[in-house]
């Protein structure tokens, strides 16, 4: 899991959880903005657990599974994953899609049904996920399902929401508790850092007279954006500074940035002659 480097799939709630247990804080989020970065793509919807254990198919799972689909049918969602870590309920899943959707909307939301394995390297804009779990199930499912590599793919598939059908709950132990405890709660703002660099500092001295939000040094993967200013979409990004690591690295970075839609407004002191006032000034009107 460690040759992962930069991760572009998804917004940053749908990743933060794998960085942190899986990639020891070793993985750039290339999709960090003030637009998602506390977005939260996680939702939890509960399921009835199973009369007993070792019941295999998690019959109730499956129908919610099916409203689900319904629903995002209905809303035009064009990119629809759904998993299950065990077999017996990937069947029965794929079983009961294929019985209430016709050949036409299937194809209409690109719907997939599989595995877990079978969707390694795989990836949707929405992806159900069916644990298949219960609380009394047995110690050899839950091991299974605990297996760190099938749990990191499996929470990882989706590029911009993740729903997780489960009769489990935020009290349950282990690696699953760890996960859904963390998918109930929105990640906080990244506040950024002081800059030490004296030209970005004082214009954002400047800025900050009147606009709402500054933030410095933000961290957008490997990098550090000098000035962020504004939220959400409206945020903006001023270059104050070329890239410590060269020219090529610093024309790298612009494109992509501006691939990943952040809008870029050059702000170096040379265009102001070193007057942060008159910067300000001027910047506020395009920020």
């Amino acid at each position: 899991m460690d040759q992962l480097r930069d991760h572009f799939r998804s917004v940053p709630h749908l990743i933060e959880f794998s960085v942190r247990h899986f990639y020891r804080d070793r993985v750039d989020v290339m999709t960090r903005h003030p637009r998602n970065e506390t977005f939260d793509a996680i939702d939890m919807v509960g399921a009835t657990a199973p009369p007993r254990a070792g019941s295999g198919v998690h019959s109730d799972e499956v129908q919610v599974v099916v409203e689900l689909v319904r629903a995002l049918h209905a809303e035009g969602v064009r990119s629809v994953g759904v998993i299950s870590p065990f077999r017996d309920q990937a069947d029965a899943l794929e079983a009961a899609l294929v019985t209430n959707f016709t050949a036409a909307e299937i194809d209409a939301m690109s719907l997939r049904v599989g595995t877990v394995h079978a969707f390694q390297g795989g990836e949707r804009e929405v992806v159900i996920a069916s644990l298949a779990l219960g609380p009394d199930d047995t110690a050899g499912r839950r091991r299974f399902l605990e297996s760190p590599n099938l749990f990191n793919v499996m929470i990882t598939r989706a590029r911009a929401r993740m729903i997780v059908v489960t009769s489990l709950t935020l009290s349950d132990t282990g690696l699953i508790g760890e996960y859904l405890r963390y998918a109930d709660q929105a990640l906080a703002p990244v506040p950024g850092a002081e800059t030490l660099e004296p030209w970005t500092r004082s214009l954002a001295t400047e800025l900050r007279r009147n606009c709402a939000t500054i933030r410095e040094s933000y961290p957008v993967g490997p990098w550090l954006l000098d000035l962020c200013v504004g939220d959400g979409d409206a945020c903006r990004y001023l270059e104050c500074a070329v890239s410590p690591d060269g020219s090529q690295a610093h024309v790298d970075r612009h494109l992509t940035l501006m691939r990943l839609g952040w809008t870029i407004i050059d702000a170096y002191p040379s265009m102001w002659d070193g007057d942060a006032v008159r910067a300000a000034l001027e910047l506020r009107d395009r920020t």
